[in-house]
């Protein structure tokens, strides 16, 4: 733009000879000035040594990025200057003695000094002469040059000089309307296409070739651009678009589209719609892995890889042969395809984490994120964080999992897109590893606005087992057992295929009852839920409870357990059923503390004092050293007997760990004092009376439970008259004095 101005300046008023093209002009004579306008398609001839040591004056007009062999020479010997942008616009000084230094500085500052917009600026004129002139400068740009130009006003980039103010959008309103215009003649079209995508704007690109109806051109730079995996470099929002820019017809007949669509619904949480549209493309073998994955079989890489991948997303658990066969894949995909590499050992994590085989899902999340970096997709970075933390929330190491959601908010934020789902995603997990520290209120404040939308967007397995297991807990604890089983009820209807994802959801809401002191409705719900692994089984011991390795039939003793073990602590052998059940190799070390409690509280009931006391200490001890605390809260019901005997409760305090940790737990209302429980106080009076303590006015206390004032003053009146006082003072005065809080 400059450049051409200044041409036409000097062609007009020197008398200068005007030459065009990639051949440099015969050498000026001396006192004569040859203009020498190079075309932007490609780089030039080289200068000459006629050139160099020629005495009259060669004004060459290029592109910054062409490369003009000689001309190095020329600068390092004083034979040329090079003349910037910023030379090209006019300067205040330049226009005080025309205009005056007022009048002057205000047109410098409306129009950067760019002289096609001081000359519209000093005759008034209207905004569609700026408009025109700006498509008149337009009209005579090359395509990568016009795209250059286009891209840079619309991010603000440095790498042209943008016009100011107002201005600005006109030009790139101008720069888009001539990008428009050239998009309807195929050859202007194919070029800008190439410059779209030169410039890091694939997304563009296809669309240019889309609106002129060259759908296999666009196709084919869709798939170059990654196909199914577009998405991850340029955002959910650009693949959605893309997507539809294509037509019905090249949608059916093309096995990357159909792939491309397939996980489209993926990522959307629609698992089903999935599954019809690779159905659609290759026959009933969509709903029969064994049929993919059979030797010979008629299926592409691309399409079994992908089928692997939904096969695993959708919760399925396949045999582990049909597991190793589909995984065999791997070895059909090229060594440097680090993107499609690094998916197959993503998809195998997260079912390796769903059967709680955490030291080989860790391997591969290594493994994925090796190949994930060299491919230097952020967002699949973020994933794989995201998982590690997931891994370590499930071992119980909270320290971990807080160093793992630092690198992962690290990555999110080199994603070139906004993504406030996986933001959501990552905002759940960070809620959880506070939850692990004793701090509730990010995650009350996560589920109150934020759990509808997750359960709407991309989820996957151990996602949705990690939001159940602490929105149920969290739930049930600081709102109302409806609200947890109301929250546990909204994931039923997720669409997951896993039977065992699906008794996770059920077994979760058989806690919450449980949790509740509701153990009646807890065992019926358990029943139905396990019409296999009995109560009756469990007891006659015909369930080799240390042996056992299907997960589901895991869940469901550990629930059996739990409900036995609450209502008959005396069963005769209990205690050594539990220890088999504790030397379980596929127990997740969270699921082994549950069993401590547990085996703590039989040993309290049977009056096996030193070992019950022992093994409460070191488990406190434990989640003090992990900063997990969770697991403990998760075991309320038994830990509050455990605590009202005073000799358990006198030895834990000796270790400052254990007092450390029983602190906590108070903090978050897990472990009421049996004062609270002779005089009758529920969980939620004692909650309210803990915050009334601590100075909490009534709105604080509303607040922090997720409460209205009126349901706190509700509570808080009902503790009042349980402990025979009248006012908050005398109130708190008494629950310090009776040791309801401590």
């Amino acid at each position: 733009m400059g450049k051409s101005t200044l041409l036409r300046i000097l062609l007009t008023t020197k008398g200068a000879r005007l030459h065009t093209g990639l051949e440099a002009p015969d050498p000026p004579k001396p006192g004569a000035m040859a203009l020498w306008d190079i075309p932007l398609d490609r780089d030039p001839f080289p200068l000459t040594d006629f050139h160099l040591r020629c005495k009259g004056r060669l004004v060459i007009a290029k592109r910054p990025e062409q490369c003009l062999q000689g001309l190095e020479r020329a600068l390092a010997y004083d034979a040329a200057v090079m003349i910037g942008d910023d030379a090209l616009c006019l300067r205040e000084e330049d226009l005080r003695g025309t205009l005056g230094a007022r009048m002057a500085h205000e047109t410098i500052a409306k129009t950067g000094g760019w002289p096609i917009l001081v000359s519209v600026c000093l005759a008034d004129r209207e905004p569609e002469a700026v408009s025109y002139s700006f498509q008149e400068m337009y009209a005579g740009l090359a395509e990568d040059a016009l795209v250059r130009a286009e891209r840079a006003l619309a991010t603000d980039s440095h790498s042209i000089l943008p016009p100011p103010g107002r201005f600005r959008e006109i030009a790139r309103r101008e720069a888009r309307r001539e990008i428009q215009r050239r998009a309807f003649d195929p050859t202007a079209c194919r070029r800008l296409a190439s410059a779209f995508a030169s410039n890091g704007s694939v997304a563009d690109a296809v669309s240019v070739l889309q609106k002129a109806g060259l759908e296999e051109e666009a196709l084919a730079a869709f798939v170059k651009a990654g196909g199914w995996a577009f998405t991850f470099h340029f955002g959910p929002r650009a693949f959605d678009d893309t997507l539809a820019g294509f037509s019905e017809e090249i949608r059916r007949r093309s096995e990357p589209l159909v792939i491309a669509l397939a996980f489209q619904a993926l990522k959307r949480g629609d698992i089903p719609r999935a599954k019809y549209l690779i159905a659609e493309r290759i026959g009933p073998a969509a709903s029969d892995p064994q049929r993919i994955f059979a030797a010979n079989a008629p299926y592409s890489v691309a399409m079994r890889s992908f089928c692997f991948l939904m096969m695993l997303y959708e919760g399925a658990t396949p045999e582990d042969d049909l597991f190793e066969r589909g995984f065999a894949t791997l070895a059909e995909v090229p060594i440097e395809a680090d993107l499609e590499r690094g998916s197959f050992y993503n998809a195998a994590l997260e079912l390796h984490i769903r059967e709680s085989r955490f030291a080989e899902a860790t391997d591969l999340a290594q493994r994925a994120l090796f190949h994930y970096e060299r491919a230097g997709v952020a967002i699949l970075c973020f994933y794989i964080c995201v998982h590690l933390a997931v891994i370590a929330l499930n071992t119980g190491d909270a320290n971990a999992a807080r160093q793992r959601c630092e690198a992962a908010r690290d990555w999110l934020a080199r994603v070139p897109y906004g993504s406030p789902g996986d933001a959501r995603i990552l905002s759940l997990v960070e809620a959880c590893v506070e939850y692990e520290s004793g701090r509730a209120e990010a995650l009350m404040t996560f589920l109150t606005h934020e759990a509808d939308r997750l359960t709407l967007g991309e989820t996957w397995p151990s996602l949705v087992e990690l939001a159940v297991q602490y929105g149920a807990l969290a739930l049930g604890e600081h709102y109302s057992t409806r609200a947890a089983l109301a929250f546990v009820e909204r994931w039923r209807v997720h669409g997951l295929k896993s039977q065992a994802v699906k008794l996770a959801i059920e077994l979760r809401g058989v806690i919450v009852l449980q949790n509740a002191n509701r153990w009646d409705q807890a065992e019926e719900a358990l029943g139905a839920a396990s019409p296999k692994l009995t109560r009756e089984r469990i007891l006659a011991g015909t369930a080799d409870l240390a042996r056992l390795r299907d997960r589901e039939s895991l869940l469901c003793a550990l629930a059996w357990m739990r409900q036995i073990t609450f209502r008959s602590p005396r069963t005769p052998g209990l205690d050594r059923r539990l220890a088999a059940l504790r030397d379980n190799l596929a127990l997740s070390p969270r699921q082994r503390i549950g069993v401590d409690v547990w085996l703590a509280f039989v040993w309290r009931v049977t009056r096996n004092i030193q070992r019950a006391r022992t093994t409460f200490r070191a488990l406190l001890e434990e989640a003090a050293d992990s900063g997990a605390l969770a697991p403990l809260a998760g075991e309320r019901v038994f830990l509050s007997e455990l605590i009202a005997q005073r000799q358990i409760a006198a030895f834990a305090e000796t270790s400052p760990h254990g007092r450390q940790t029983l602190r906590k737990l108070s903090d978050l209302g897990f472990a009421p004092s049996p004062a609270a429980a002779r005089l009758g106080l529920t969980r939620q009076e004692t909650k309210l009376l803990l915050l009334a303590c601590r100075g909490a006015t009534n709105k604080d206390a509303a607040k922090a439970l997720a409460l209205s004032e009126a349901t706190v003053k509700f509570h808080l009146g009902n503790a009042y008259r349980k402990l025979g006082c009248r006012r908050r003072s005398e109130a708190t005065a008494a629950a310090n004095a009776l040791g309801i809080v401590r």
